[in-house]
Order: C-alpha cells, then structure tokens, then sequence
C-alpha cells in the first residue's frame, strides 16, 4: 500500500499523454506505462524505503528520491536523452502531492489511534473545514489576481499575495463570499452526516434515507441559491450561481447541489465506519485489559488463602518462623498490588517474587518437601507479563505437597534459548492423590485464559502427568509425577 501514491501518479501521468496523442492504440497505452514504470522506479524505491524511517532519516531518504531525483531527470537525462523521456514536471508534481498526502493520512491515522488533541482537531469536520477555507481562499487570490473577474473568464490559476497584501479591502470582500459559499457547501456537508446518516440513515434504513434526502435537495437548494443571488458581487447581467442566471430553481443549480450531496455521502459513510472500527477496537482492548485485571487479581485471593491458613497454623504451634513468614507473605503481597497491575514487569523481578514465594512455601510445609532450582542469570531488560510462573509453582505445591503425608518433591527449571522463555515445574503426587485435579481448578483455568489475551498465538503451555508409561512396560510400581512446561516470547 506505501506504493499505491507513486503507482496513481504514475497511471494518471500515462493516461494523460495518450490522451494527449488522441491514440486508441492498447499497445501504445501499455508502451507509455511501461516507460514511465522505468522512469518513475526511482520514486517507487524511495516510497518505499522512506516507510522504513522516522524523523529527518525519513525526510532525507524521501528528498533524496522526490526532489533530486527528478531535478537530474528534467536537467539532465532529458537533454542527454534528447528529450525522449516521458518524466515530466507534471508528473513529478501528481507523484509529490500523492507521497504528501499519503503521509498525511498515515500521520491522521496514527493520531486517530490514541487520545489528545490531535485526534480531537484531526476529525471530518475539521478537514471539510479546512478544505474549504482553502478553496475559498485560493479563488480570492485568483480573483484579486484578475481586473473584472466576473467578465474577464476564463481567468488565469495565478496568485500574487503581494497584489493580496495590497488590496487588503478586496481581498476581504471576494473572500467573504467565497467563504458565504463554502458555509453553504458545508451546512449540506453538516446535515447529510449528522441528521440524515446518522439519524435517518442508521435508524430507519435506506429507502428513508433516500426520499428524505431527496425531499431536502428539491427544498432547500432554491432557497441556498436565492442567498447566494443576494451577494454583493453579483452582476447585472449574470450570478456566481451555477446556472449563471437569476432562477434559482435552474437544472444547473439542482445538479450542482445534487452533486454536493452525492459526494459527500460516500466520504461520510467511510469516515463513519472508521470512527466506528475505531470505537470498537477500543471498546475491545478496554474490556480486554479490564478482564486481565480481573484475572491477576484473582490471584492474590487464591494465593492468600492458601498462605494465611499455614500462618495460622504456625501461630498456633507458636512457632518461631512465624513472623518471617509474615513479613514475606507482606512483601508478596505488595508485589502483586503494585507490579501486578502492571503490562509487563522485569523478568528478574518476576523471579524474585518466585524465590520468596518458594521460601514462604517451605516455611509453611517445613521439611516435607525437597526443593530443586536451576534459573540461569537473567538479562537485565528481559520483561514478561506478572504472576504468570507463580500459577504452575502454587499448582505444585496445592496439588502435589499438600495433599501427600510422605515426603514430596518439586523441581522448577528455567531456560532461555533462541529468545523464548522455557519454564518447566514437575512435582511428586501423593499416592492416592487424582491426576487429573492439577489440571482444573481457578489457578490454570486462569493462566490459560491471561496467556490467551496477552500472548495470542505466541505462547505454549501443557500440564499433564508422566510416569504412566513407564509402568505400563515394565510391569513394575514408578513414581507418578506431574510436569507442567510453559513457553513465551522473550521481551
């Protein structure tokens, strides 16, 4: 798409040279486009490399391409080509104006993407606006230009803003009616989008759309053009009407306001559709990240449920640690209130708050449990989204610890290869403890859905025992345990 500006160019340039040569020739048309494909590939690299900078980088790489580029064609190439190149200024005017207003539409459409000022002036209406202004104003410096511009037609596309400057008192009475007529275009504009579109049209459908449009056009253009008729500079003998004369129910003048109406509706309708996309993509990420937050909070009770009933039991044999542990179980939880509301934390960060999750642990299940952990040194920009490796690691020790009165073991493993994070937590399970619980419950059902919403397509998790197959060949009694992996993209 960042080449559809220098193909238009390149298209409008080619159909305007066989129309000059008034050929119906196919095979000419298709030489001329083929000519102006190599003439112009300077242009399509450059659109096409410019999109890969930002700032000045950007502006030089376009310059470089836009200006001096045909600046050596046109002084150079031509003359050594005897003039055989299809290149011209005209062309290199339609391919800048494009490119500009190409980049214009990406500025607009990245200021659409989040809130601020810009989004609020960069709107329809603002555009119209301006569009508008700058018609009206580029009129009032040709007819300022020109000696009598009513009956000196056709006059020349020329503006001096010396000569504007000059004839202050001019220039501002050919420009407030220039501007009398833009207000009128646009109260068409004004209506059609914000009572008939979004009104007629969005409540009661098309065939209502269209007969009271069409009741409005019939009615309201006699009347526009009779206020027209009234302004100052009007001539005896004709109006600035479009049907030139004193009868403002002339053909011209329904066509002309018919035609007003007729395009501005399709603009209207795409700008509408993009408001709303627009709209509802934000109304999607918002409800998203509220259900994120919702999902990380239900953490924090199901985590600190599990903790406060082994501090009480702890405070009840009076044990020593038990202040420890508390102190810890504050620290945790200050972690998950602060840093877990957040998009990503610090992978090393999220490691620490693992460790002194996995000391609170062992505090409360003393030395019924045996512990093993292999976590290499962590780059120091390395991010992740929060509380997400806590949710396999408090499985383990709920399903696999808790339940067993023998002694249990847990093994936590964390590598990073080729940009991803591999984690892996296995643990023993009690003897009669069900397998198939360590799968269910809030804690994975939760993980899955957070890794769902903020690693779409990205990510890869499985939770299932092992052991089974062992026994099954060999016929004699091995130790079940669960292995639960996830795997991410590294930030």
């Amino acid at each position: 798409m960042s080449l559809l500006p220098v193909l238009t160019a390149l298209v409008v340039e080619g159909s305007i040279r066989q129309f000059s040569l008034h050929s119906d020739s196919l095979p000419g048309y298709a030489l001329i486009l083929l000519q102006l494909a190599v003439e112009f590939s300077p242009l399509f690299l450059t659109q096409w490399y410019s999109q890969k900078y930002s700032g000045v980088q950007k502006a030089l790489v376009w310059m470089g391409g836009f200006i001096v580029y045909p600046a050596i064609n046109l002084l150079w190439i031509s003359e050594l080509s005897g003039n055989k190149t299809l290149f011209s200024m005209q062309g290199e005017i339609i391919a800048v104006c494009l490119s500009l207003l190409y980049a214009v539409h990406q500025f607009y459409q990245q200021q659409q993407q989040k809130p601020g000022i810009w989004r609020k002036l960069l709107n329809l209406d603002a555009v119209v606006i301006l569009l508008l202004f700058c018609w009206a104003f580029t009129m009032t410096g040709m007819f300022v230009y020109t000696d009598d511009p009513l009956r000196n037609q056709p006059f020349p596309a020329i503006i001096d803003f010396g000569k504007m400057w000059d004839n202050l008192g001019l220039t501002f009475y050919f420009l407030a009616q220039f501007l009398v007529l833009a207000s009128m275009i646009f109260s068409y504009y004004w209506l059609n989008r914000y009572l008939f579109i979004r009104n007629i049209l969005a409540k009661h459908g098309m065939v209502a759309y269209l007969m009271s449009s069409c009741v409005f056009v019939f009615i309201s253009y006699p009347l526009l053009v009779f206020i027209a008729m009234q302004l100052p500079w009007n001539l005896p003998e004709f109006s600035v009407t479009p049907s030139q004369n004193y009868n403002p129910f002339a053909p011209d003048n329904f066509r002309f306001a018919t035609a007003v109406w007729l395009v501005s509706t399709p603009i209207i309708l795409v700008f509408e559709r993009q408001q709303t996309s627009l709209q509802l993509a934000e109304l999607e990420q918002s409800q998203l990240s509220a259900e994120i937050k919702m999902l990380q909070q239900q953490v924090n009770p199901h985590f600190l449920f599990n903790t406060l009933n082994g501090l009480y039991a702890l405070c009840l044999k009076n044990a020593a640690n038990a202040g420890d542990m508390l102190l810890k179980l504050a620290d945790l939880l200050r972690y998950t209130v602060y840093q877990g509301q957040k998009k990503r934390v610090l992978l090393q960060d999220e490691i620490d708050y693992l460790q002194n999750y996995l000391s609170l642990q062992m505090m409360r299940v003393d030395n019924k449990c045996e512990l093993n952990i292999s976590i290499p040194s962590i780059p120091q920009d390395a991010t992740i989204a929060p509380l997400l490796l806590v949710m396999l690691v408090e499985n383990a020790f709920k399903h696999g610890v808790e339940p067993s009165d023998e002694k249990s073991w847990v093994t936590i493993h964390l590598e990073i290869i080729d940009g991803q994070i591999q984690f892996e937590c296995t643990n023993s399970l009690a003897p009669k403890h069900a397998t198939h619980e360590q799968e269910g419950g809030v804690g994975l059902a939760n993980l899955k859905r957070r890794l769902t919403l903020q690693y779409p397509q990205s990510y890869q998790l499985s939770s299932e025992p092992t052991g089974a197959a062992e026994q099954s060949e060999t016929n004699e009694p091995t130790e079940k345990y669960w292995r639960a992996t996830l795997c991410l993209p590294l930030n």
